[in-house]
């Protein structure tokens, strides 16, 4: 964190909940900000979700869900600093020749340090002298940061100071020289005493050097005699603190000394020979790594900062997870956010645990240092934040601590994002740091457009659209209902509640109107017009108000030129003394926000966190109708389910309508319209519907389209129906249309024959069909499409049938035309018997039939299964239909060579593939009919485990579709393992060709199939075989391979392929090296069995693999005398040496041969 010249904490919201109040307090002013999460209600909606069809003008910049690992992402364990004391010409003393520099050539432009060092540098052993007065010098030369402004009781901030300690104890037991000149210029450094824990409390502190010497300065210590006649180690110690360092300063090159003499030694910095350089930061340790987790926000996998052992993290960590560099758009607004789900050891900042979110830039001039997200281009006015608690349930980070979520100042940058877990040295019990679903959102703040309509052409065919441009909002703005249930004030403090008003251009306020309660009198009120992705906290115009108890307190400011060029908010200050109305009826709140001296929240947010009442403020507005810039043109795009579109548009227009020429007979389609502008595109219009019916279907329409009146039969188990008369046939029923004046339950559809004396007689839909009643509308026409099933194809050869419904408790209301004619066809079923419901006069049950016109003859069938794998066995169901004569001879074609004359045969499908069926008909007066359904039927091959390419051998050319469907995922076959079977095919690949490469059948194609390759390499079998794998530029899924490359080990069988791999795209081939060595394990974690590998340089003669549980008990000893040189490899299946199963947690298993240990290495076992 860079936050020693930020200049304000953040006030945070307590958990104090009164009626009227809400109390605010300030978090200490130390070096390092911090602010405590919002506690969030479970189950809070969230703003944070992928962008999806309803929000075209939301666009993903970056979206990782984890369910594929992290793809370039790193980890940096920061407390892993390497020793950096060395001899180097750099800044040497005298201008020529070597000095020690306490520095990295790496950092900054010319080198330096990093925040959170403690780097230290031991002489060799040195004898003092007996009795004699020893004086250490050395010259040094200092550029770090300056100890102006510390916080008391510190007066310094990064150091460097000499200590001294005898040769046999350790650096822990070595104490600070202070008899020195020049003399140290501070008493109290909080790099070595807060941040390194040697003084934290800073009384009576770890003096030192800070600050810039100006030039190499000769430096004189005298040691005291009671170090007389000892042999001593001294030691040159560097410390700095986790705020300012070289990349905020890039002349703190670090610290350097030279001319090392005390009694008989001396160093010119030539010679490194006794010295030692160590880092003295307990290194805390990468724990980050994706889990499983089924209540992730988006399951089964999340990014987690702990320990999968045990449960929890290390102390004195400092651990980051690191996105890959992706580049942000310009002119639109941009948004990050993650789920995440926090568990803390708690205590007082500084020393408790905390979290970083951090990002930098790259503007084309070189990357910016990191940065907290609460001040992302590092102004020196900002404050960087870091930020504390615990949040228990998976919550968006913009609802635990709101208001840091805007980058769009970074927008036309190359941007990185790096969250990190920071903890105190004591010992977590907690399950630290769980993430899911990184997002960064680009949203571009216009208007779309509106009044979408669209029509079906019976003459054309065509669909026709129109709709009205964007239109910018205005005139009188009010989001309460006009009447106010409870109000909001201070009890300390003071805040902003203000009310937004998204007029989406360049208009003037005219008027506005605010509410308060019992609490009235003289505030101030502002207008905060909108920056990027939020609302400036830096008010455009003011003027003192004075609200009214219980009434409007209304402003004319039409003589101001308050002028506007986008949204904005209108608020003022509520105090203890001014609240400000709210309509809790008018939920959730859209407009209300407020703020209380950071960013703006939305009242929303911050009501549910607090257990308050959401609702609307009372605050009123009415401006000029907002000039809104045209755009470009529009897309049009079209979907067949309600709200999903096709991802790109049918169409694109200047013009403000559109003719859809590619519509099919027989579907609904769905269209929205965007708005298309330089910077990108809006969100879509209102959604409009058309059906498109096929060319030969006919409507039998018995009523004047007009309802006046609602009516249901009554009670469960009646009926109502309308009979219907074909003009021709045959017919097939195909749609129903009924209108229904109230949606109260599902409609259950019914289709009868004709009985006697004109009623409705046989019922012909089986099984039933019921729309549910989310699926219903009122006052509208529902169209009810018949199902594809052989229970509701209605086919009506002659005279009349009925459509209707069956009614059950509290029915529907159909409608019923009463101005009308009487048609004399609405019929009534009660207590067993049909009744004539029209009964002569003009009402008419509004129900609609369209049915289509068949040919005399026609070819129809169906099939009991159309997919499956070898060997198939497929029943064929003729369906086909004839009015004038009987149909007398059938002929089949599978699609494989094999034919049938039977009228429902049954075939065996031996070989895989997608096979066409036809179906040839002849009636007994020589007419015909046929139908062909082309790629009808798909039979699937089996897997056979490493065969990826599907060619019967396993080869080294099985890797390419590793490599090519790489984190593809699909169904897990139901047999997981890498032996040498036949498996049979998974369904839902989107890419079958991806299957096979799923060599273990898990559902993921991932490194873990590449073992079977190694495993049966050179195995074949003999099963035909006809998916084909596509040809493909190798070079387009390199990092893929290269991905593969680093994963596999050295052993014979990874070089194998690793080195297949590395001809096919120009990488490092690596000649096979056999020595006695653990090669890991397969797989790691594992939840039953792993297989050991390991390399042996020769044949063994006395040899074994321990395994050990942390504590250092041994497991099992698994016996390998007699094993050959070479690569090999055995199984543990997780039992003891009792054949006990063993818990979950880290083993270590250790190789050991003729009884010298030769290599040890870690496994998990998770089940």
């Amino acid at each position: 964190m860079r936050g020693k010249k930020m200049k304000k904490v953040i006030s945070v919201l307590a958990l104090l909940v009164l009626v009227t109040g809400i109390v605010f307090a300030e978090a200490p002013k130390v070096k390092v900000h911090h602010i405590n999460e919002q506690p969030v209600l479970s189950g809070t909606d969230s703003p944070m979700v992928p962008a999806t069809a309803k929000s075209r003008d939301m666009t993903d910049v970056f979206f990782e869900k984890f369910e594929s690992g992290a793809p370039g992402w790193t980890t940096w364990d920061a407390t892993a600093t390497p020793p950096m004391w060395h001899i180097d010409t750099y800044n040497a003393y005298g201008g020529s020749g070597m000095s020690w520099w306490m520095g990295d050539p790496d950092v900054g432009a010319t080198g330096g340090y990093l925040d959170h060092w403690y780097q230290v540098l031991d002489t060799p052993p040195i004898l003092l002298p007996h009795g004699a007065k020893n004086t250490l010098t050395f010259e040094q030369f200092r550029a770090i940061e300056d100890p102006a402004g510390a916080t008391a009781p510190f007066d310094g901030w990064d150091g460097m100071n000499v200590r001294i300690r005898l040769a046999t104890q350790d650096y822990a037991d070595a104490v600070v020289l202070t008899d020195c000149n020049p003399a140290y210029n501070s008493t109290s450094m909080y790099s070595f005493g807060f941040e390194h824990g040697e003084c934290p409390s800073g009384i009576p502190g770890i003096p030192g050097w800070g600050g810039f010497s100006n030039g190499w300065k000769p430096t004189t210590i005298t040691i005291p005699g009671s170090w007389s006649g000892e042999n001593v180690i001294i030691s040159f110690a560097f410390a700095s603190d986790p705020a300012y360092c070289t990349l905020d300063n890039p002349a703190l090159i670090g610290v350097f000394v030279d001319n090392i003499a005390l009694a008989s030694f001396y160093n010119t910095g030539d010679d490194a020979t006794g010295f030692t350089a160590f880092s003295n930061v307990p290194e805390g340790g990468q724990l980050w790594h994706i889990y499983e987790d089924s209540a992730a926000p988006s399951p089964t996998h999340a990014a987690g900062c702990f320990d999968p052992g045990t449960g929890t993290y290390n102390p004195d960590m400092n651990n980051y997870f690191i996105t890959p560099e992706f580049n942000l758009p310009e002119n639109v607004d941009i948004t990050w956010d993650m789920y995440v789900q926090t568990e803390l050891d708690a205590g007082l900042f500084p020393d408790c645990d905390y979290l970083y979110v951090e990002v930098r830039h790259d503007d084309g001039t070189g990357w910016s240092n990191w940065w907290s997200v609460s001040n992302p281009t590092g102004d020196p006015g900002g404050t960087d934040y870091v930020f504390t608690g615990s949040i228990a349930d998976w919550t968006p980070f913009s609802q635990g601590w709101p208001g840091y979520s805007d980058m769009s100042a970074l927008g036309g940058t190359t941007v990185q994002f790096r969250i990190g877990l920071h903890t105190n040295a004591d010992n977590p019990t907690t399950f630290g740091f769980h993430v899911d679903n990184f997002q960064v959102l680009a949203t571009l703040d216009v208007l779309p457009p509106t009044n979408l309509i669209a029509d079906y052409d019976e003459q054309t065919s065509f669909v026709n659209l129109d709709w009205d441009a964007p239109a910018g909002m205005g005139g009188a703005m009010q989001w309460d209902d006009g009447s106010f249930e409870n109000a909001i004030s201070f009890t300390t403090d003071s805040g902003y509640m203000g009310a937004s008003f998204p007029v989406g251009g360049e208009c003037q306020i005219m008027e506005f109107t605010v509410f308060s309660s019992i609490l009235a009198g003289p505030t101030t009120l502002g207008v905060y017009e909108k920056e990027g992705a939020s609302y400036s906290t830096t008010p455009t115009y003011t003027m003192p108000i004075t609200t009214t108890a219980g009434a409007a307190a209304t402003y004319d400011v039409s003589g101001d030129d308050w002028i506007v060029q986008n949204n904005f908010l209108i608020a003022f200050e509520c105090t203890n003394i001014v609240d400000c109305y709210l309509d809790e009826s008018t939920v959730p709140s859209e407009h209300s926000y407020v703020n209380t001296g950071g960013a703006w929240s939305t009242w929303a947010d911050v009501a549910a966190a607090n257990g308050l009442p959401d609702g609307e403020w009372g605050i009123r507005c009415t401006t000029t109708y907002a000039t809104v810039t045209p755009p470009n043109s529009y897309n049009v795009y079209r979907g067949t389910e309600s709200g999903n579109y096709d991802i790109d548009p049918i169409g694109n227009t200047v013009d403000i309508l559109f003719a859809d020429e590619t519509v099919e007979a027989g579907n609904t389609y769905y269209y929205a319209v965007t708005a298309v502008y330089d910077e990108g595109e809006s969100n879509y219009s209102n959604e409009a519907s058309a059906f498109v019916e096929i060319a030969s279907a006919v409507e039998y329409i018995y009523d004047d389209g007009t309802a006046e009146m609602g009516y249901s039969a009554g009670a469960a188990g009646r009926c109502l129906a309308v009979r219907i008369t074909p003009d021709q046939y045959p017919v097939r029923l195909i749609r129903i249309k009924y209108y229904l004046t109230e949606v109260s339950q599902q409609l259950i559809v019914y289709v009868w024959d004709d009985g006697v004396d004109g009623q409705p007689g046989t019922q012909l839909i089986y099984p039933v069909y019921m729309i549910p009643t989310a699926d219903l509308v009122a006052n509208d026409w529902n169209v009810i499409t018949l199902l594809d099933d052989p229970g509701y194809n209605i086919i009506i050869e002659d005279g009349d049938f009925y459509v209707g419904w069956f009614e059950g408790s509290n029915s529907n209301l159909i409608g019923v035309d009463t101005s009308g004619p009487s048609y004399n066809r609405s019929w009534q079923y009660t207590a067993g018997t049909w009744y004539d419901y029209n009964m002569g006069i003009p009402q008419n049950i509004m129900m609609r039939a369209i049915v289509d016109t068949l040919p005399q003859i026609q070819a129809r069938f169906t099939a009991d299964e159309v997919s499956g794998t070898l060997p198939q066995i497929i029943h064929f169901t003729d369906q086909s239909t004839n009015v004038c004569a009987e149909i007398v001879e059938w002929n089949w074609n599978f699609g494989d060579g094999q034919t049938s004359s039977e009228q429902n045969p049954t075939h065996i499908y031996q070989n895989s593939g997608r096979y066409s069926v036809s179906l040839s008909i002849v009636d007994e007066n020589d007419s015909t009919s046929t139908i062909n359904k082309e790629d009808y039927i798909n039979i699937y091959p089996q897997i056979w485990p490493g065969d990826t390419d599907n060619n019967g051998i396993v080869d080294t050319l099985d890797i390419l579709p590793i490599g090519i469907y790489f984190r593809s995922t699909g169904d897990a076959r139901e047999n997981i393992s890498y032996n040498w079977i036949a498996n049979e095919f998974p369904s839902l690949w989107e890419d079958e060709a991806a299957a096979p490469a799923d060599c273990n059948g898990d559902g993921i194609v991932d490194i873990r199939d590449v073992l079977a390759i190694g495993l049966n390499m050179g195995k074949s079998h003999s099963a035909p075989l006809n998916i084909q794998n596509p040809q493909v530029d190798i070079e387009s899924y390199k990092r893929n391979f290269i991905e593969i490359y680093n994963s596999l080990g050295n052993s014979e069988s990874d070089l194998i392929i690793k080195n297949f791999i590395a001809r096919r795209i120009k990488l490092h081939t690596i000649e096979p090296e056999v020595e006695n060595v653990l090669n890991g394990t397969y797989p790691n974690p594992f939840s039953a069995t792993t297989t050991i590998k390991f390399s042996l340089k020769d044949d063994v003669r006395s040899g074994y693999i321990s395994i050990y549980n942390v504590k250092g008990q041994l497991i099992k000893k698994l016996d390998i005398c007699g094993r050959n040189s070479g690569e090999n490899m055995i199984n543990w299946n997780g039992r003891d040496l009792n054949n006990n199963r063993v818990g979950n947690g880290i083993y270590l298993y250790v190789l050991t041969l003729d009884d010298t240990i030769i290599s040890t290495k870690r496994m998990i076992l998770m089940k």
